[in-house]
């Protein structure tokens, strides 16, 4: 038994996973102590996360390849919440944030390749080159804020050649308050 879990609401009608808590099992046996060489004797075949949710998300998703958010409801990873921590400190950010004060980051920036090689970046990634094949060519913008004291990541799948939705959004709508 690895107690792995992956949890989260997979959401076909606004093409968006949410997920509110995930360990793969390699993290969960680590955490408890097991050596590295009797892990691998209990990892199951499908093991990573990024494909589990992939599996889930097929299983709902009438067009699974059109994928555009990932989002992380609760940040808690030992080395993804420091990184968080540094961006928003660095960047003067209050302890509760309105969304329109998120920050952003896409993979031109060293902020964005940063939280895209974090443990929490890297489930995004692995399932981006898992499933490129259903998925396509991705320009991936990660949008990063915090609220009721907990640190959110959303991840915009962004197909190539489009643009951002949260920008159609906001162009067409205006701000978006909470």
């Amino acid at each position: 038994e690895t107690r792995a879990d992956c949890n989260g609401f997979y959401i076909p009608f606004s093409n968006a996973i949410l997920m509110t808590g995930t360990h793969s099992p390699r993290a969960h046996m680590r955490r408890k102590g097991i050596p590295e060489d009797k892990i691998e004797q209990h990892i199951p075949r499908l093991n990573t996360i990024s494909d589990v949710v992939w599996e889930q998300w097929k299983s709902v998703a009438h067009e699974p390849g059109k994928l555009r958010f990932y989002a992380i409801d609760t940040v808690v990873n030992e080395v993804s919440s420091p990184l968080l921590d540094y961006l928003f400190r660095r960047e003067g950010s209050p302890q509760e944030m309105a969304w329109e004060d998120r920050l952003t980051f896409g993979l031109d920036t060293d902020e964005g390749k940063a939280l895209f090689g974090a443990p929490n970046g890297i489930a995004v990634a692995w399932l981006l080159t898992n499933h490129h094949g259903a998925l396509g060519r991705r320009d991936p913008r990660v949008s990063i804020f915090r609220g009721e004291g907990k640190r959110h990541m959303i991840w915009e799948l962004i197909p190539e050649g489009k643009k951002s939705t949260f920008d159609d959004y906001v162009s067409k709508n205006g701000p978006i308050r909470q």
